[in-house]
């Protein structure tokens, strides 16, 4: 279970959201936070990652990465039953940008090749990295993205019906993989 939080949260009280949905559903929840840098910042990373275009390149953020890694490598797991996603505010624009990744990943030429090369993928979403927790955090995105494409068969749509979303406050313009 992941829990995506919105605008304005600071990283206590996203942990505190977390505690409580894990008490309502008895389930052990994981925080993708969202860092707050001010409601005015917050607001223009909304707008940015509704899909304003920088250069022929649409904007993500970081929580949008890390999301991105965590939510495939759990949908990659074979122990892993279902996923659940839960999204509020700017969290459900950072979840919609992660469908859209999937999607791009598995319309990508390198979902087809025997032995695809996800960095540049990766390197082109994400955009200049420069510190080394973000560039193990490409690395990692990258291995999640290889492993969820491989065997283009069944097992991605297996894979994809493990997948579940929740949103309340949803600001997201689209939501489809």
């Amino acid at each position: 279970w992941f829990f995506i939080n919105g605008i304005a949260t600071n990283a206590d009280v996203a942990r505190y959201n977390s505690a409580y949905l894990a008490h309502l559903f008895h389930r052990p929840v994981t925080v993708v936070n969202n860092a707050t840098c001010s409601l005015p910042a917050d607001l223009l990373e909304c707008m940015l990652g509704k899909g304003l275009q920088f250069c022929d390149k649409t904007y993500m953020a970081e929580p949008a990465w890390r999301a991105a890694a965590a939510i495939l490598e759990a949908l990659n797991s074979e122990a892993t039953d279902r996923v659940i996603v839960i999204a509020h505010s700017q969290g459900t624009i950072i979840m919609s940008n992660v469908l859209t990744v999937i999607g791009d990943a598995l319309k990508s030429d390198l979902a087809l090749e025997e032995e695809p090369k996800w960095h540049d993928f990766t390197r082109a979403l994400m955009g200049k990295v420069e510190t080394e927790s973000q560039k193990v955090l490409r690395n990692s995105l990258a291995h999640a993205l290889w492993e969820f494409t491989r065997d283009q068969s069944a097992h991605v749509m297996d894979r994809l019906k493990k997948l579940e979303i929740f949103t309340f406050a949803n600001c997201a313009d689209k939501m489809r993989y």
